[in-house]
């Protein structure tokens, strides 16, 4: 070949190349306007003349991803990845389709291989920690989250993340600590007031728990969760008559919640006012038939209204529910005694549950409660990425 040929080449490549970049910038605008089906096109036209255009493949993953088709999108920028295997935001959104897709070991390696490529990848390290914790590896997420923190230390989510876990962990100081880091850089979200309340609930400062209840609800009025943990806490205070009008709030707002209609039936009990407890019960148990803890609940107030076949048949829902379910035996044994029927069975099923439940009991049990956290979720966006 000639110099006069491989130049003529050398400057047709060149014109080709600018030609494609100008058509994949058209493509970006398109996608970053909404306009998918625009966007496709232009990226399908850019691989016509050149099937190993990276970015167009990883264009058309994402497109795919938005519109519903996420193995499609895999697969499309799996094919970015074995043209252009550098570029880390091929791995990280192939990361957060397959976190959508509880594939988390995947996601995982994929999050890894954005990491190993930009080292200061904020989002990478707050997805990995997400999926961390779902794979139920607690401590590796909190480092994944401080790294996260390292790098950005504004990062608002990470915290309020990180303070998941930890009250997860059941190190509700250091969770409250982190909580208010994420309060003092965005005072204006709801969540992690709320669940700041559920740390401070869980270490029995119910007074401050009450107040960030409070907080959550004045920034979210209708966070029915916040109204009705609010209830549990006031119940803990003996503050009956206003823990059941913050039952009564949460069931306003979401009238399908058997959890608020459960909690509202223990503080109706602990009032004695059994025969609405029950009316209580029996709603949960319509929303939610296979509500163990609403069934026990039940039967405890069956038990105190002397009806104690009617417990026994409640204590027994209970159990079939959830075989371990300790208490449920227990209660079930007492009333089995009074009634003057040997109880031997059911005590060995429950000491095989639960050896150290050997305390004595009163009549009037302290009911059992249900501590609500929001879930972690990934930052589970699509990127408005730029050319390279």
């Amino acid at each position: 070949m000639t110099k006069l040929k491989q130049l003529k080449k050398k400057m047709l490549s060149s014109r080709q190349h600018a030609e494609l970049t100008s058509k994949f910038q058209d493509a970006l605008s398109l996608y970053q306007a909404g306009l998918l089906a625009d966007a496709k096109t232009r990226c399908e036209e850019i691989l016509s003349a050149n099937p190993r255009h990276s970015d167009s493949l990883y264009l058309l993953g994402v497109i795919a991803a938005k519109s519903g088709y996420p193995q499609q999108a895999i697969d499309l920028i799996d094919k970015a990845i074995s043209i252009n295997s550098s570029k880390s935001e091929y791995y990280f959104v192939r990361g957060v389709i397959l976190q959508g897709l509880q594939r988390l070991d995947e996601a995982l390696a994929s999050y890894n291989k954005t990491i190993a490529i930009t080292p200061g990848h904020t989002e990478a390290y707050f997805n990995r920690g997400s999926v961390l914790q779902e794979l139920h590896r607690p401590e590796e997420a909190v480092a994944s989250y401080d790294k996260a923190i390292s790098i950005k230390p504004d990062f608002v989510e990470a915290y309020s993340n990180r303070g998941i876990v930890l009250q997860n962990l059941q190190r509700f100081d250091e969770a409250i600590v982190s909580y208010d880091k994420a309060i003092a850089l965005k005072p204006s979200l709801a969540m992690v007031y709320f669940n700041r309340a559920n740390a401070l609930k869980e270490i029995k400062r119910f007074d401050e728990a009450v107040a960030g209840y409070d907080k959550a609800i004045t920034l979210k009025p209708d966070y029915a969760e916040a109204h009705c943990n609010r209830g549990n806490t006031l119940r803990e205070l003996q503050r009956l008559n206003e823990a059941i009008a913050s039952y009564d709030k949460a069931i306003a707002i979401t009238p399908g919640y058997p959890v608020a209609w459960s909690d509202r039936g223990n503080a109706l009990q602990d009032l004695k006012r059994l025969d609405e407890a029950l009316a209580s019960y029996d709603k949960a148990i319509t929303l939610k038939p296979d509500y163990a803890e609403a069934y026990y609940n039940r039967g405890n107030t069956l038990r105190e209204l002397r009806r104690p076949e009617e417990a026994v048949t409640y204590y027994t829902k209970a159990i079939a529910i959830k075989p371990d379910y300790a208490k449920a035996y227990f209660n079930r044994g007492v009333v089995l005694v009074v009634r003057f029927i040997n109880t031997f069975t059911n005590n060995a099923i429950f000491v095989m549950i639960s050896p150290d439940y050997t305390r004595r009991r009163s009549w009037h049990e302290k009911q059992c409660e249900l501590r609500w956290c929001s879930p972690m979720t990934a930052r589970n966006y699509l990127p408005n990425f730029q050319a390279q």
